[in-house]
């Protein structure tokens, strides 16, 4: 592959996604973006670099950043923050507010318990029961862009994200996430993830990895016993 080209890429997966991209992972780009070129009828990938730059192809962009994004993890892959979810933040938050919040997975591994209690089968698939789908939005969002037209988040799960990005973009994205936050709301990031020397935002929840709460906040937890 041609340096311009790595360098043309790169800079569009940057700008659209955050991914940082070494040279050393070229390969990554031959592997994952040939099927695309293929599908386009593109005979390799500088034909697909030259689409992109002459045409500046939406949906071609959109093809190549799925590509090259990971979008696939199992069914709770780690069950800890999300029993720590249920039995700490949970019950705080019902406290110190009059609502109710419920918390489902969608994800490879799903206990057969959960599957017969939350779901019915359609076909040869499984849907989520009615009831629950109400109670949940699904909405696309770039997380390079400014979450503000969401609202406001008491928690926030955003686990194995960050170490995709160079340092100013993980700051920048826990700095948006900050703002959304009240002063007891929590932040989840993965176990690879920290806030330290990233931003001062957030600082960690002693004794519970992988937990953050705003810093000088006050986090919405019971005491442990």
């Amino acid at each position: 592959m041609k340096v311009e080209d790595f360098d043309f890429l790169a800079t569009l997966l940057k700008e659209r996604s955050g991914l940082v991209l070494t040279r050393d992972k070229a390969y990554l780009l031959e592997t994952r973006l040939m099927p695309v070129a293929r599908q386009r009828n593109l005979k390799g990938l500088e034909e697909l670099v030259d689409s992109l730059r002459i045409d500046r192809d939406e949906e071609l962009e959109n093809l190549v950043t799925e590509a090259m994004t990971t979008n696939e993890s199992l069914f709770f892959r780690d069950t800890k923050p999300f029993d720590q979810f249920r039995d700490l933040v949970l019950p705080k938050l019902m406290q110190n507010r009059a609502g109710m919040y419920t918390q489902f997975e969608v994800q490879r591994g799903l206990p057969i318990t959960y599957l017969v209690k939350y779901f019915k089968q359609v076909g040869d698939k499984w849907q989520i029961d009615e009831k629950i789908r109400q109670m949940v939005t699904y909405k696309d969002f770039n997380l390079l862009k400014s979450p503000a037209p969401l609202g406001q988040f008491d928690v926030v799960f955003c686990r194995n994200v960050l170490i995709y990005f160079d340092q100013p973009t993980k700051a920048a994205v826990l700095q948006n996430v900050a703002q959304q936050m009240p002063q007891d709301g929590i932040l989840y990031l993965g176990g690879a993830e920290t806030v330290l020397g990233v931003t001062d935002k957030f600082q960690p929840i002693q004794g519970y990895r992988g937990m953050y709460m705003l810093s000088g906040g006050e986090p919405a937890l019971v005491a442990a016993e």
